[in-house]
């Protein structure tokens, strides 16, 4: 036995406020009960305003208040033109009196649908003569009858096909059917053939070599919700078919990545009546607020990210020991080269908290919350600044435990540069995050481009060892490079002048490794020119997967 309470109702404007409840407003998610997390559940469906809200069971494990609360909630939604359609399991009284229509199911067959206040004297008055004699709920009364649990007048327990073929007599499923009818007529005039409109709706309970009309007819079981499926929205427009303006099958047959930019930039150029200049700024500071308090709260991860730093310098700082010995010049540079990585490897860290905020960010594009242009200029600016204080740290702490120079200029220049190459790999697992399909594959991604970047430093594989295709600019986009290098000639630069002979270790390495005639601080905005190019891919990569998502496909690595 089931039974499905439908709430059919209709929408324009969505104004109404709902509740919140202190004791949880500062709650983590995880910790909510039971009744806590139903209410987060169905606010998060509501709080975007759609034009139709499907919901199972909203009230379980909810209070009596809770249960008022969330209704008149749903009853505001459909004041204001919204449509929602709920099933429910014994509703009281009062909940009873909010629904417009009900569905009501026996066994699997359709033994009422119409209006919830003609329910219960639908039965009444039918040849079964229901008695309702002791019952002070309509609700009770007609689930009974949908369980087979009473009789009818002549003592016998009428069967759920009875009751069926009784409604199927009824005044409401005539206009049904008939306006069923109507639509097939109308989208067989326009598609060619009812077999086509089968196949492309999934009709699995018709053969497609069958007329509906005649099962119709006959009152054979149709899937009524596949004959609906193409009738009209909410509004009263017809639903386009599948394979029109705003499906990404248009462009089938084209590398999904395509699809993906074809409709990112067509997605740019689409003026949004709800992005207005106050709406704009006001999204932009709740996604700003709700990027803060979400990782403020992440109190645990902050600290571990600290600490972490704070072992990888005095790990490095004791590997380097004395930096100011000329035979120690390969050995602090190629260490540098190493944290460098290792510094790159800490995006780890962030990578689960980083995901989980993309995901809700696909989400919440998907429902039309706001653009990928807002979410893109409220970044997560807490976390960059979490990003360059580690930097930060381990400059302080390497510097503090070695005598590496300590002049202003160059400790100065040493402190910019590593927070603005944390800020760079930081920007480089967005990107990477923005198109993993999954949490591995965002760690497997990471780690490769890690260690893609250490090679192409100039440490191990040499410049003029790259093919020619390859040689002018691979290595440019290796951030340990441009980091490796600045640091380089920022400490060794004046430490090692050359000797009478002319010879010199500071110039024959740079030689070596083909970091010749550059300056440090050239070095220093190629950093910040990566920063800004991934910047930009994050912003094309977030936009791309956002509308692969929306359209039903899925970005692949």
């Amino acid at each position: 036995m089931n039974i499905i309470w439908s709430l059919f109702w209709h929408t324009n404007a969505f104004t109404f406020s709902f509740s919140v409840s202190y004791s949880v407003l500062n709650k983590k998610a995880k910790r909510l009960n039971s009744g806590e997390w139903k209410r987060l559940c169905i606010g998060e469906e509501m709080v975007h305003g759609p034009k139709l809200l499907l919901i199972d069971e909203p009230t379980t494990d909810l209070s009596l208040v809770e249960t008022s609360i969330l209704l008149t909630c749903f009853r505001e939604m459909v004041n204001q033109d919204r449509t929602v359609v709920a099933s429910m399991h014994q509703p009281s009284a009062e909940a009873f009196k909010l629904f417009d229509t009900v569905y009501l199911l026996s066994k699997g067959r359709v033994i009422y649908h119409g209006n919830a206040a003609s329910a219960a004297t639908f039965f009444t008055a039918s040849p079964f003569q229901y008695n309702m004699t002791g019952y002070t709920n309509p609700v009770d009364f007609i689930v009974d009858i949908s369980s087979l649990a009473i009789t009818d007048s002549k003592g016998d327990i009428v069967d759920s096909s009875l009751l069926e073929n009784y409604y199927m007599q009824g005044e409401f499923y005539s206009k049904l059917h008939a306006r069923i009818k109507g639509k097939i007529n109308e989208a067989t005039a326009t598609s060619g053939s009812v077999d086509n409109i089968v196949g492309m709706y999934g009709g699995n309970n018709v053969s497609r070599n069958s007329n509906m009309d005649d099962q119709m007819e006959k009152g054979k079981n149709v899937d009524e919700s596949m004959v609906l499926s193409f009738d009209i929205d909410v509004e009263g427009h017809q639903i386009p078919k599948k394979g029109s303006s705003g499906n990404v099958k248009p462009y089938a047959g084209l590398p999904t990545i395509v699809i993906g930019v074809i409709l990112f930039v067509k997605d740019i150029f689409t003026c949004n009546n709800n992005h207005s200049i106050p709406n704009v700024f006001r999204m932009m500071l709740l996604i700003f607020q709700r990027n803060f308090l979400s990782l403020f709260y992440r109190y645990e991860l902050i600290i571990a990210s600290f600490v972490a730093h704070i072992l990888l310098a005095c790990l490095f700082g004791w590997l380097m020991g004395n930096s100011s010995d000329i035979t120690a010049l390969y050995n602090v540079t190629s260490l540098f080269a190493v944290g460098s990585l290792f510094l790159i490897f800490s995006n780890v860290l962030f990578a689960f908290f980083m995901y989980n905020n993309h995901q809700v960010y696909l989400k919440e594009y998907s429902r039309g919350l706001y653009s990928n242009t807002m979410k893109w200029w409220a970044a997560d600016y807490l976390l960059w600044l979490l990003r360059a204080l580690n930097g930060l740290i381990f400059c302080l702490v390497v510097w503090g435990i070695t005598d590496l120079p300590t002049n202003e200029d160059q400790f100065g220049y040493a402190i910019a540069a590593f927070m603005v190459f944390m800020l760079v790999c930081h920007g480089l697992a967005e990107c990477v995050i923005s198109i993993a399909p999954n949490l591995v594959q965002a760690y497997i991604s990471l780690t490769g481009l890690s260690f893609t970047n250490f090679l192409f430093s100039g440490l191990f594989l040499k410049f003029q060892s790259l093919p020619n295709w390859m040689g002018p600019w691979v290595p440019s986009l290796s951030m340990i490079r441009w980091n490796l290098q600045g640091n380089f000639i920022n400490i060794y630069q004046d430490a090692f002048p050359a000797t009478k002979t002319g010879f010199s270790p500071y110039a024959i390495l740079l030689r070596l490794f083909g970091w010749g005639g550059k300056t440090k601080w050239f070095c220093f905005q190629c950093l910040i020119v990566l920063f800004c190019v991934y910047r930009g891919v994050n912003f094309f990569t977030c936009g791309v997967s956002a509308i692969l998502r929306k359209g039903g496909r899925k970005m692949r690595m």
